[in-house]
């Protein structure tokens, strides 16, 4: 059997895992330090698309609270 895969640098790699944890609503803080950012602020900054979840729930959070 052959397999078919697609060459991902560490780069690549690095950047699907800290998507999947924070898509797996780990803490930024806990994200950041993990890929030692020195700033949450730069994690959220970069990764913040992989809660999209998020975004669709927005505004039916208008007006709830």
């Amino acid at each position: 059997m052959r397999r078919h895969y697609v060459e991902l640098r560490f780069h690549e790699l690095q950047n699907t895992n800290i998507s999947l944890i924070i898509a797996n609503c780990v803490d930024f803080r806990t994200a950041s330090e993990r890929f030692c950012h020195s700033k949450v602020s730069t994690t959220m900054d970069i990764y913040s698309h992989a809660l999209p979840k998020n975004d669709r729930e927005a505004p039916g959070l208008i007006g709830k609270s």
